[in-house]
């Protein structure tokens, strides 16, 4: 499953839009099983995890076949209350990453929503929507870092939206900008003890 999430007029242009992407149900059958669309690099693929953080059994899993980590995050995949198509008042209730992936799509939709009204009406960029939702999420701890079973962990909706918030009062930073070939960008900042970087 796929769901496209896209911004402004930038409708169908490759920078405005991003896509994410469910890493598959084929967890317990080998590593290195996130074949296409989910192995694109400029996709969000989504795996699952249960109700208490750990990743779900059937949760496809990298890293892709050139080594890259997917997938990228995890979400809530199992026991999920969802609409069916037998009627319109009724619900059952579904399990796989094809459930993780609106999950976290819905999230990331509500994030660029909240960025747009911080910042009159812009939108965030899908590379730097990627960024922010990867390096908010919340590590596994069982491999520090990002790992090719949760990628870089499970969405941390709250704390994107936190980052957002202290990047428009000037206590964060994410830069936008374009970097050509050969080109340095240098950036200083202050760190303490009482947050990570």
């Amino acid at each position: 499953k796929t769901t496209f999430i896209t911004r402004g007029a930038e409708i169908g242009a490759s920078r405005g839009m991003l896509l994410v992407n469910s890493a598959g149900n084929s967890g317990s059958r080998s590593w290195k099983y996130i074949g296409a669309p989910a192995d694109a690099p400029s996709v969000i693929t989504v795996g699952a995890v249960n109700a208490s953080g750990e990743i779900a059994a059937f949760s496809s899993f990298g890293p892709t076949s050139d080594g890259r980590i997917k997938p990228d995050i995890t979400g809530n995949g199992t026991g999920l209350i969802s609409p069916t198509s037998s009627s319109t008042d009724t619900y059952g209730n579904y399990t796989g990453t094809s459930m993780a992936a609106p999950n976290v799509a819905g999230s990331i939709v509500l994030l660029q929503q909240y960025y747009s009204e911080l910042n009159n009406g812009a939108f965030m960029k899908s590379a730097t929507l990627k960024g922010l939702v990867c390096h908010t999420a919340d590590d596994d701890f069982v491999k520090i870092g990002p790992d090719p079973v949760y990628g870089w962990g499970l969405l941390n909706t709250k704390v994107a939206a936190e980052t957002l918030l202290d990047a428009n009062n000037g206590s964060a930073a994410i830069y936008e900008s374009t970097l050509f070939f050969g080109d340095t960008f240098t950036t200083t900042f202050e760190a303490d003890n009482s947050k990570p970087i």
